[in-house]
């Protein structure tokens, strides 16, 4: 059984040898979109991202929002990827970077106007690790304060399409040597509630993937193939909260 100290050290070996060959897919941009239209909607002007990566949201959000970000990222390769693309675009002095786990950072309570944890809380250990996390965002905002959480398969009516996608996807992790959790649509809500998050609106949001990503080796080419032959405009369905402090 992995343990838990084992299995932030696989993720953490496995993102940063992503980091180097990672690659941005254009299909979140619809996501990124939405994310943005809540945050100005809101007015959010102290603004957290958990699980930046190579911070292709904080890009859109700092140029079109000219907000302040705070970026959070356990992974080093990944921060300082996501510093030099920030830096190349001159939006340093709005972006700040915290390296670590979001687990173990210390936050400050009642500060921030915005969270935004897009596809982060599944590469948690446990759904305890979860709890501890969502906690953590409800202390960090201020009064009024939205956390805006987005996963995928979460959807507990999966079409034909998603449960091949999520089959495959399975595999990949499986030949990667990394284990993660998703819990459905309804947990995540309990979860929100019990915390004391108020409000809390969902929706499911149709999106295209690309799922060449999971052509690892020979069978899974082979599979992937068949899928896209099968289902030419299969989509999957993406998990958008928007949680009210």
């Amino acid at each position: 059984m992995t343990t838990k100290l084992k299995h932030y050290k696989q993720m953490l070996n496995y993102w940063d040898s992503q980091a180097k060959t990672f690659t941005i897919f254009k299909n979140k941009l619809q996501i990124t979109n939405k994310i943005l239209r809540v945050i100005q909607k809101r007015n959010c002007e102290n603004i957290l991202e958990i699980g930046c990566g190579l911070a292709e949201d904080t890009l859109v959000i700092a140029q079109r929002n000219k907000r302040k970000i705070t970026c959070i990222d356990f992974s080093p390769e990944m921060i300082k990827k996501a510093k030099k693309r920030i830096e190349e675009k001159g939006l340093i002095r709005r972006v700040s970077f915290i390296l670590g786990n979001i687990l173990e950072i210390k936050l400050k309570e009642d500060f921030f106007d915005g969270i935004i944890a897009k596809s982060v809380l599944h590469h948690l250990f446990s759904k305890d690790d979860i709890i501890s996390v969502c906690k953590k965002m409800h202390k960090s905002l201020k009064a009024k304060g939205i956390f805006i959480l987005v996963e995928n398969w979460t959807n507990p009516e999966s079409s034909e399409y998603e449960n091949l996608v999520f089959q495959i996807s399975q595999k990949t992790r499986e030949f990667k040597g990394i284990i993660e959790l998703f819990p459905k649509k309804d947990e995540y809500l309990r979860i929100l509630k019990r915390i004391g998050f108020r409000n809390v609106k969902w929706v499911f949001i149709d999106e295209n993937i690309n799922i060449d990503r999971y052509t690892l080796n020979k069978t899974l080419k082979v599979e992937v193939r068949k899928i896209k032959l099968a289902f030419p405009k299969g989509k999957v369905k993406t998990l958008f909260i928007v949680a009210y402090k």
